[in-house]
């Protein structure tokens, strides 16, 4: 039996015995040299801010890409257009394409704030903290924290917006506003604002709550100050007595709404958007902006478009603020920033932007004390009630100081 078991495996025994050496007397076979691809860098461009009516904006980002990619041999840039909101925006379109087909997402995009936030929140960004070059951050001083979220860098700050008054100096009074509480009284300046946002504090309200001393709490909810509130709302019921301030202001969501009214000279004072004032001076360059009005003036709302990265491929990072690094450069933030009627976010592109030194010192001032939007779903309980508080006394249902009271006091 054993010697059967044994003449049926000697000879594949045998064999095996040889494959050494038929392997030491192969010859050997190369192995093929794998040639990377260079690399394609997408990004998303949101139509808010070049849109096809914005043609020379998209002329302007291609000319500055073209000098990065003539020095990149074989490297592609791809611009796609994309819309910021709705089905098919950027935002959806990430959150989308992140988990059933990752290969469709962007190397890099722009957010706004309130979309950099959730984007961070979400895990649909990369993290820019400690892995972007110090290059990129000089000269964004207070701008900066636009981009972090929880003291981590997820967007580089690129073109700034800020809300503000805009206004006209009549014949009769040539002297600037001052922004106080005190000043618009006194001149009886109408102003319209968008005090109409659902479920949390309006901007406007916002900052003039910080700006009376507000704070907010470690959370991101806001703190109850009621002598900052009660500074707020007696301006307010005093300027509703003064039909100053009317109560359609709770029905404008943003200045689109009454924007008309100012062109037409229906309004001589609004807070409107940067953006729109320098578009607005073009045909009439003798309006002035100054910063929201406030019991200590010299705050405004800021926020703006950041750069963000997407992709998580170490090649196409690497490409990718390669691109960055022209495009953040002060003479190409310049150049679109004029085109796009915005602000630098570097300093001294900021700067090389402005025509006027009056609004140079204006932004300067604003940069330097600037307010970050109120994300929805932050603020918590208060800024609700504030809101509430605020209807009812332009509505003229409370004073002043009944609305305090009531927050104080809440019933059982």
């Amino acid at each position: 039996m054993i010697l059967s078991v044994l003449r049926r495996w000697l000879p594949l025994l045998l064999g095996l015995g040889t494959l050494p050496l038929l392997a030491q007397d192969a010859t050997p076979v190369p192995t093929p040299e794998v040639t990377a691809e260079p690399p394609h860098i997408t990004i998303w461009l949101p139509d808010a801010l070049v849109g096809l009516e914005s043609s020379n904006a998209q002329a302007e980002l291609r000319r500055q890409i073209d000098l990065f990619t003539a020095t990149m041999p074989g490297v592609t840039v791809d611009l796609r257009l994309k819309k910021v909101s709705d089905l098919g925006g950027i935002m959806s379109s990430l959150r989308s394409a992140s988990s059933v087909a990752p290969g469709a997402l962007p190397d890099l995009t722009l957010l706004r704030r309130q979309d950099v936030v959730t984007a961070a929140r979400d895990g649909l960004i990369q993290s820019l903290e400690n892995r972007v070059p110090s290059a990129f951050l000089v000269g964004l001083d207070n701008g900066l924290k636009l981009g972090q979220v929880n003291n981590q860098l997820y967007g580089i700050p690129y073109m700034l917006e800020f809300q503000q008054a805009v206004y006209r100096l009549s014949a009769a009074d040539s002297q600037p506003l001052t922004g106080t509480y005190a000043d618009i009284l006194e001149r009886g300046v109408p102003l319209a604002f968008p005090a109409g946002r659902v479920g949390t504090l309006s901007d406007v309200l916002y900052v003039q709550y910080l700006a009376a001393g507000g704070t907010l709490a470690g959370d991101g909810t806001l703190n109850l100050n009621p002598d900052a509130l009660h500074s707020v709302l007696s301006f307010y019921e005093t300027a509703r007595r003064q039909s100053l301030v009317e109560a359609s202001v709770i029905n404008f969501p943003d200045a689109s709404a009454y924007l008309p009214a100012f062109v037409d000279g229906q309004l001589d004072a609004a807070i409107l958007p940067s953006t729109t004032y320098f578009q607005l001076r073009q045909s009439e360059p003798g309006l002035r902006a100054a910063g929201i009005p406030a019991e200590n003036p010299g705050r405004s709302l800021m926020n703006g478009w950041m750069w963000v990265l997407v992709t998580s491929s170490p090649d196409e990072q690497a490409a990718a603020l390669g691109l960055l690094d022209v495009l953040l450069r002060v003479e190409q933030q310049t150049a679109l920033g004029q085109i796009v009627h915005m602000l630098p976010a570097n300093r001294q592109a900021l700067a090389g932007s402005l025509v006027a030194r009056r609004d140079l010192e204006l932004y300067t001032s604003l940069l330097e004390n600037a307010t970050l939007p109120l994300i929805d779903g932050d603020g918590g309980p208060l800024a609700r009630a504030l809101q509430e508080a605020f209807i009812a006394v332009v509505n003229g249902e409370r004073s002043a100081d009944e609305a305090v009271a009531a927050l104080q006091n809440p019933p059982e």
